[in-house]
């Protein structure tokens, strides 16, 4: 899961990375943790652009750097999916 601060323009996916994270998702990793860790992370990265701004007057980013774009997963992908949320469902029990 990443955290990106982004100058947005009119594409999906297209517009300048500022700065990005990454969290770690692991297997003793739950919504909520990953939640917390998200925002951790996020409010960490909003400060850090709000002082490069601050201090140069505009944000620096080399160009042509972009994120990861969103996909869908491709039927295999899916599968195991489906497979590990329905063993975890099932250990649940």
């Amino acid at each position: 899961m990443g955290i990106t601060i982004q100058i947005l323009d009119s594409g999906l996916e297209t517009g300048t990375i500022i700065l990005q994270r990454f969290v770690p998702i692991n297997k003793s990793t739950t919504w909520n943790s990953l939640r917390q860790e998200a925002y951790k992370q996020s409010e960490t990265l909003a400060a850090e652009a709000l002082l490069m701004l601050r201090e140069s007057g505009s944000f620096r980013n080399p160009e042509g750097t972009k994120g990861r774009l969103y996909t869908l997963p491709n039927l295999t992908q899916w599968l195991s999916l489906q497979l590990k949320v329905i063993k975890r469902r099932f250990l649940q029990l």
